[in-house]
């Protein structure tokens, strides 16, 4: 693990989640904190290194890769935690993440992992994110779609933008990206396009500078799976497995774990939520099930 320098006092530590880190008057702030506690250590161990004391975790959102060193780094140091709305209530009661994927009913062990579920922590402050530039000592920027609040961190012209874009290896490794709302993503790439800033660090992959080739990249994934599932997945009357089961054939996704499985069948149904807001589909109701069916 190492740190590199971005530019004046902003880093950030390359990771399967990157942890972002900003210096201000000699405190660390951190944004994200990883998977675990081995993973926030280490990071502290690298901050510390350079005369920094680690003070505060911003979390982008409550994903646990995202906010699963939070436990550690608190009951360590103490720190504050700022986190956006809705995101903040996740953190603090991890529990919700399996639960919601499964529908609200008591989730499986499968689905109570520390990849699903991180270890809980208290947010001291919560962002009222929306569709404003909140403007403290960094900035805080609304990027809602693959979770319900995203939001970025900004701060010397370097935008932390968490989970709004993906480098096209990992849009080719999972072929279909995780969106929960497919209205409020395509909105954010929108809204990127038109921001400036000179380096963009996404959570996963590394810094770039060319924030409209990045957001036409993703915006190109989206449409290409919101038009297969429109125009082939939805002939006749189907079931929303019916529609799953078509989308990963066609793509080539293999779903054989309860992890892969119910985080797929969210995206989908992001998707299919978006079709039925948009008046595309309606739903059916026979023989006790509900079936969609393109208008």
């Amino acid at each position: 693990m190492e740190i590199k320098e971005i530019a004046s006092d902003v880093y950030y530590i390359p990771n399967p989640a990157n942890i972002g880190v900003i210096s201000l008057n000699g405190n660390a702030t951190f944004v994200d904190s990883g998977l675990d506690d081995d993973t926030i250590r280490k990071a502290s161990q690298l901050v510390e290194s350079r005369g920094f004391r680690p003070s505060r975790i911003i979390n982008t959102h409550s994903h646990a890769d995202h906010c699963g060193g939070n436990a550690w780094l608190q009951e360590r140091y103490n720190i504050e935690i700022v986190a956006p709305v809705i995101e903040s209530g996740i953190i603090m009661f991890p529990e919700l993440e399996p639960l919601y994927l499964f529908s609200g009913a008591s989730p499986p062990k499968e689905l109570q992992s520390k990849f699903l579920k991180a270890r809980p922590s208290n947010v001291n402050r919560t962002i009222p994110i929306d569709n404003v530039i909140i403007h403290e000592d960094v900035d805080y920027v609304p990027l809602p779609g693959h979770s319900p609040r995203q939001m970025g961190v900004a701060y010397n012209d370097v935008l932390f933008c968490a989970d709004s874009v993906f480098p096209e290896e990992v849009l080719r490794k999972h072929k279909i990206p995780f969106f929960t709302d497919i209205e409020k993503q395509l909105d954010t790439l929108g809204k990127l396009r038109e921001t400036s800033y000179k380096i963009y660090i996404p959570s996963h992959g590394d810094p770039f500078d060319d924030i409209k080739s990045m957001s036409d990249l993703n915006e190109q994934y989206i449409m290409d799976v919101r038009n297969y599932i429109l125009e082939n997945a939805l002939h006749g009357k189907k079931t929303t497995e019916d529609v799953l089961q078509n989308v990963c054939d066609h793509y080539g996704v293999r779903l054989e774990k309860m992890f892969n499985y119910y985080l797929m069948n969210t995206a989908v149904m992001a998707y299919l939520s978006y079709f039925y807001k948009k008046g595309q589909v309606e739903a059916l109701f026979e023989g006790n099930n509900q079936y969609w069916r393109k208008l």
